[in-house]
Parts: C-alpha cells; sequence; structure tokens
C-alpha cells in the first residue's frame, strides 16, 4: 500500500508514526532515542521511570511510544493495554482513533459489537480518465483532498464550514454502514466508479457504484455522494479563495 493511501485509511506503521515526529527535550525523546537505537531494554526501563510522573499522565504519545516499546519487547498484553488507552482517549485526532483500532484488531483485540461499527472516516475514489480524485473526510471534522494530478489539500482548521461538512459526510455514512460488505485499503476502482470506503471501528465496510447512476438517480448512496461533493466544491473553492487574498 502506497504513503498515501496509508495516511487516508490511518494504516501508518509503527515506525513511521513514531519517527517522523521530532518530540521536544524529555522523557518521551529519550525513549524515542533509544528506540531509534534499537535499544529495547533502556526504552523499557525509562517507560517504567515514567509513568507516575506528570509527562506521562494522560499524554498521548506516551502510550503510543509505550505500546511500540512494549511491542518491541514482546509484551503483547501491555502494548494492547497501551494502544486500548489511546483507542479510547477523547479530544483527539480521528486518525489517531482509527490507526489505533487498525493495531489492535491486528493484534487480535476486536472492539466491543456496540461500537465495532461507530464510523470516524470515509474514503471517496473517484475512477477518472488517466487517474483518480481521492477525498477523505473524519468525525472531528478535518478532510483531505487528492487530485488525479497530485496536488492535495490538508484541511485540518476547526471551527469552519468545511468541518461541518466532513462530519455530514460521516453522518451519511453511519446511516448506511451496517448494510455495508467488508472491504480493505486495498481495493481499487476503475474508470467512471466511485468507490466509498467506510471507516468504523471495526474495519473497513464498502462499495463501488457507477458515477452516472450516482449523478443521476436517487439512490441509498445518494445523501453520502452528495455529501461528498459538496464538501469537495468547497475545499477547492476555499483554497482558491485564500490564494486571491
Amino acid at each position: 500500500m502506497n504513503e498515501l493511501k496509508q495516511s487516508l485509511f490511518a494504516q501508518h506503521n509503527f515506525e513511521s508514526l513514531i519517527f517522523e515526529n521530532k518530540f521536544r527535550a524529555g522523557g518521551i525523546a529519550r525513549i524515542v532515542q533509544d528506540l531509534r537505537g534499537d535499544d529495547i531494554e533502556s526504552a523499557n526501563h525509562q517507560l517504567d521511570l515514567l509513568r507516575e510522573s506528570e509527562e506521562a499522565e494522560g499524554e498521548l504519545w506516551y502510550h503510543i511510544v509505550g505500546a511500540f516499546a512494549r511491542h518491541k519487547a514482546g509484551r503483547l498484553l501491555e502494548a494492547k493495554i497501551e494502544l486500548r488507552r489511546v483507542a479510547e482517549m477523547q479530544s483527539v485526532d480521528s486518525l489517531i482513533t482509527l490507526w489505533a483500532w487498525n493495531m489492535l484488531r491486528a493484534w487480535g483485540q476486536m472492539p466491543d459489537d456496540d461500537i465495532a461499527q461507530k464510523v470516524l472516516g470515509v474514503v471517496m475514489e473517484v475512477g477518472l480518465d488517466k487517474g483518480m480524485d481521492v477525498m477523505a473526510a473524519y468525525e472531528d471534522g478535518t478532510s483531505r483532498y487528492v487530485s488525479k494530478t497530485g496536488s492535495m489539500i490538508v484541511w485540518d482548521d476547526h471551527g469552519d464550514h468545511n468541518n461541518d461538512l466532513a462530519r455530514k459526510i460521516v453522518a451519511a455514512a453511519q446511516a448506511i454502514a451496517p448494510q455495508l460488505p467488508a472491504s480493505t485499503a486495498d481495493a481499487v476502482t476503475s474508470t467512471g466508479k466511485v468507490q466509498f470506503s467506510v471507516l468504523t471501528i471495526g474495519g473497513i465496510r464498502g462499495i463501488i457504484a457507477p458515477m452516472n447512476e450516482l449523478s443521476r438517480a436517487a439512490t441509498p448512496l445518494s445523501p453520502l455522494f452528495n455529501a461528498s461533493k459538496e464538501l469537495l466544491i468547497s475545499l477547492i473553492k476555499t483554497v482558491e479563495e485564500s490564494k486571491q487574498k
């Protein structure tokens, strides 16, 4: 899977998520330095020392780095506990929550039935001549758009009209998620087709439909497709207006 799909579907590996971050000086930075040097014993020792400190209490990256260090040491149960804390944290980016659940499922820990179908994001891939347009929207209101030419819009601002549109997409996907079949991030669509990948806590659910059918007739996918078009137009307009200022 390419790096773009990893980012949109929150399927980064631990190394890219941790080692591409620039941590400030402190306990977590020292642990990451040990992990970079493959000194797993020292990293886990530093985690134990840091556990009761203010730096670790409620700290997202302490638990992410901790899960990686425990896993590298073969302490899978502790790694799952640390990662579950990340998955259940409030007020964190939807992509981080999705990533944590993706890792937990890969480690054999499935979510409870009452939360498994909760939608945290939607990826829409539109097959075009000589390429594909891709847009992703997440529960926290953030979104991404990648055109077939490779240009990209990353929308991480909050309190904006685009955030409401992104949440509208997630809400439309939530309404149909239980009826969609299981899918994967590796699934691809073809020219003239639109593929929706609904990112739930329990995994990806997806469907592919002809673009002309979605554009011309009312279907169960119409609310999702129309909401996605609305956000796409708004994102492009917002960026164009910002360039004119």
